[in-house]
């Protein structure tokens, strides 16, 4: 494929046969859209996710963070991880182009959406904070004006809550008996969970909650993470130099390896400060290297 500057997949190769290029697109090199501009928000309304999120009958509601740019860069990067690891195992193979749409990443990590459509008829929109699934699952206010998200997916976790709640009459009630059952009557339960929840403050819900084997969390924002004792224990926030800004603090290596762990050791390069000699590795001359420079490619 020919881009606006000349620069082919082929000429590439011929420099370094086991090239890996990954390109990264909102619609994917190929397809009527492909030359489309694309911005996170669009690929989220494109994919269907918008539409699930939002209050019950109400619009679609964008989140509060770009959430498929995340979702498109994680997919690029197991899709070159994929593509190094084949050429470890054949060390005759030639490199390849990945292709990577934002909207088909996006898209991809909504699993039931298409199963769901194509053997049911269902049109998923949305349902606000509660699970489409199972009931109790919500996000309940407490007495102190904090808010807790809780889920109750299971038969097991529901007796717990019931008993963690005082609400062991629930169990006897025929609109409760199980997770069918419950969905259909969420409105009542969401009430009656809800006044029970209304009483205590947070702090007494989480030592309820813990004792029985509950799964909840609060709503934190970025202030309840860096003082969180779990996060601080394990350095999920971690400080590192910045050559602007000076020491900042970021969010630290995900996932965690025993035998050959990671670090972030700065908050990011500036723009092409390590273009000479990435380009270099990959076979380019000096001269080369000014020429792409001189058409702004580099």
């Amino acid at each position: 494929m020919l881009d606006q500057w000349g620069i082919t997949r082929e000429w590439l190769q011929q420099i370094n046969p086991r090239l890996t290029i990954l390109r990264v697109t909102g619609f994917g090199q190929t397809g009527p859209y492909r030359d489309r501009p694309g911005f996170a928000r669009i690929f989220e309304a494109m994919s269907g996710f918008t539409r699930m999120c939002g209050e019950e009958g109400g619009s679609p509601l964008h989140l509060g963070y770009p959430i498929s740019d995340a979702i498109g860069g994680l997919f690029g990067a197991v899709g070159v991880l994929s593509a190094l690891y084949r050429l470890k195992q054949e060390p005759a193979a030639r490199g390849q182009e990945i292709d990577c749409s934002m909207t088909e990443a996006m898209l991809r990590t909504l699993d039931f959406l298409a199963i769901e459509y194509d053997q049911l008829g269902v049109v998923r929109t949305a349902s606000g904070n509660r699970s489409q699934y199972a009931a109790p699952g919500n996000i309940y206010a407490t007495g102190d004006g904090k808010w807790a998200s809780i889920a109750a997916s299971t038969q097991s976790i529901f007796v717990r809550l019931c008993a963690a709640l005082e609400l062991e009459g629930l169990l006897a009630d025929p609109r409760f008996a199980d997770n069918p059952s419950r969905v259909k009557n969420r409105d009542v339960l969401d009430a009656i969970v809800g006044g029970a929840i209304a009483k205590l403050t947070l702090a007494e819900l989480r030592v309820k909650f813990e004792a029985h084997e509950v799964g909840f969390s609060p709503i934190y924002d970025a202030a309840d993470i860096f003082a969180d004792p779990h996060f601080i224990a394990r350095e999920t926030i971690v400080s590192v130099p910045d050559a602007e800004l000076g020491d900042v603090r970021m969010q630290c290596v995900v996932p965690r390896f025993s035998e050959t762990p990671g670090a972030v050791r700065s908050a990011g390069p500036s723009i092409g400060q390590h273009n000479d000699e990435i380009y270099a590795a990959l076979g380019l001359t000096s001269e080369e290297i000014a020429r792409l420079r001189g058409i702004g490619i580099i």
